[in-house]
C-alpha cells in the first residue's frame, strides 16, 4: 500500500512538472517555411508568440542571430500591442555576436488584464538577400545580466517567463538570369567533349 502511494505521488508530481513546462511561451516565425530571396531582393517574416494566460507579459526583448553574409534586416514593424524600446545591436551585443536586437513594451494591456496573452504578433521584419546561401534565424536572450531581454511578466524589476522557439531560415538563391547563364556554360562544356 505504501509503495502504491509513493508511486502515485511520483506520477502526480511528474504530471505537475509537465504541465508547468507547457506554460512556456512558444515563439515562432510566419511563414514557417524558409523565406527564399534573390540577392538584393526583400521579403518579410513575422515573429509571433503564443503566451499562456497565466504568463501574461508586459514587455519583451530578443536577440536575433543569423549569417550576415547571406542576409540583413532592413526594417522592423512592431505588432499593434507593442511600443518599440529599441532595436539594432548595442555595443555589448556587438561584443556578444548579436546580429539584431529587438525590444518592446505593451502600448496598453487589454482592459481588465495585467499583460498580454494569447497568440500575439511581436514584430514583422523585412530581410534583404545579400549573397547566395542558407542561414538559420535563431533567437536568444542573454538575461541575466541583461534585464531588458526575455519576456517580462511584471513591470521591472519583475520576473521573466521561460520560452521556447522554432527557428526560422532564409535561403538566398542566384537570380534566374545567373542560373540560366551557368546552365548554358555547363551545356557548352558538355557539348565540347
Amino acid at each position: 500500500m505504501k509503495k502504491t502511494r509513493v508511486l502515485l505521488l511520483a506520477v502526480v508530481a511528474g504530471l505537475m512538472a509537465c504541465s508547468a513546462a507547457s506554460a512556456d511561451i512558444a515563439v515562432y516565425w510566419d511563414p514557417a517555411a524558409c523565406l527564399t530571396l534573390f540577392p538584393g531582393g526583400e521579403g518579410e517574416l513575422s515573429l509571433y508568440a503564443n503566451v499562456p494566460t497565466q504568463e501574461a507579459i508586459v514587455g519583451w526583448g530578443l536577440d536575433l542571430y543569423y549569417n550576415e553574409a547571406v542576409t540583413t534586416v532592413v526594417d522592423i514593424v512592431y505588432g499593434p500591442l507593442w511600443s518599440e524600446v529599441g532595436h539594432d545591436p548595442t555595443a555589448q551585443d556587438v561584443l556578444d555576436g548579436v546580429d539584431y536586437n529587438m525590444a518592446a513594451i505593451t502600448v496598453a494591456p487589454p482592459p481588465g488584464t495585467v499583460g498580454v496573452s494569447g497568440v500575439v504578433l511581436l514584430a514583422t521584419l523585412t530581410f534583404q538577400g545579400l549573397t547566395p546561401g542558407l542561414t538559420s534565424l535563431v533567437l536568444g536572450a542573454h538575461n541575466p545580466p541583461d534585464l531588458n531581454e526575455g519576456f517580462a511578466d511584471d513591470p521591472p524589476p519583475g520576473g521573466f517567463v521561460p520560452w521556447t522557439q522554432t527557428e526560422g531560415c532564409i535561403i538566398v538563391i542566384p537570380e534566374p538570369g545567373t542560373l540560366a547563364l551557368l546552365g548554358l556554360g555547363i551545356l557548352g562544356l558538355i557539348r565540347r567533349r
